[in-house]
This record gives structure tokens, sequence and C-alpha cells, in this order.
């Protein structure tokens, strides 16, 4: 009897080694293609966070610089509204909801196709005492709202512009 030489794998040792190397790859393939996913999410709500901060800065630097007179726009709710100033400078927000576009005065910012961006909505509340009068000459008595609605899955990334301001130095129409 010759003896035989036992130096390689067997086939059944070689079919259980691939199908644990493959069960591996298929955990890790589902693991990378999970980040991959989380990558790509996050990196969105990332862009729509810096977009969102970037107009916000473009609205309060004029607010803050410029006294506002006066606001065109189609109450409550529409596509376009014009801040006018008492230097007589105007400046218009607008949204393009077919192109996924904000524009304040020549700043544009263009979203994601996925995100949903409803029409400019405004308010603008007077502060009273018990008497129904304004509360005072040297009190910030008014606050204007303007806010635009703009959201991906459940997740709000809203404009969101408040200013307050004195009616009896700068009483802000709107209209």
């Amino acid at each position: 009897m010759t003896k035989m030489n036992k130096k390689g794998f067997t086939v059944l040792e070689l079919i259980l080694a691939f199908t644990l190397t493959t069960i591996v790859v298929v955990y890790l393939m589902q693991i990378i293609s999970l980040v991959h996913a989380m990558y790509i999410s996050n990196n969105q709500k990332t862009e729509a966070l810096i977009k969102q901060s970037n107009i916000m800065d473009q609205i309060y630097r004029d607010l803050d610089e410029k006294t506002l007179r006066s606001i065109s726009t189609c109450e409550p709710n529409c596509s376009t509204l014009t801040l006018t100033f008492t230097t007589g400078e105007s400046k218009t927000i607008s949204i393009n909801n077919n192109q996924k576009i904000v524009k304040y005065g020549d700043y544009a910012v263009q979203y994601d196709s996925n995100m949903k961006i409803e029409n400019i909505q405004t308010s603008n509340t007077t502060f009273k005492n018990d008497e129904g009068e304004v509360m005072g000459s040297n009190l910030y008595d008014a606050i204007l709202q303007i806010k635009i609605p703009i959201s991906i899955n459940e997740s709000s990334y809203d404009i969101n512009a408040v200013y307050q301001y004195n009616t009896t130095l700068n009483n802000v129409t709107i209209g």
C-alpha cells in the first residue's frame, strides 16, 4: 500500500472557506453601502444648512445696516417679496420652485432637486399695552418675520429672518 500525500485541501474545506468568505464580503458590502448612504444624506443636510446660513447672512446684513421702510408682498404666501429701505434701495427675495433657487438681491443659491421649497410667508406683529396703545417711544414694539419653508425628508432648513423695530421711529408698511 502506498501512502497518500496529504498536503492539500479537500473540496469540502475549500467550499466552506469560500462560503464563509462570501458571507463576510456580503456583510461588508452592506455596511459600506449604509455608510455611503449616510454620507450622501449628511452631505445634503450640510449643504442645505450652508445655503440657509448664506442667504440669512445677506438678509440680516441689510436689515442691520439699513432702515427698512416697506415690504411689497402678495400676503400671506407668495414667491416674491421686495424689501425697500429708507435709502431708496430695494432688494427682492424670490423663489423658483421648478429650479429650486432662492434669491436675495444678486445672491442666489440652488438647492438639490429633492428639496421642497414653499412660498414666502410674512407676518408683522405690533405689541400693545392693556389699553391698546403702542408700548412706548424708545422700545422695539414690533416684529417682522420672513419665512421660507425648505425641507427634505421631514427635516426643516427654513430661512427665517426676524426683524425687531420701533414703530415710532420706523413704521414698516407691508402691502
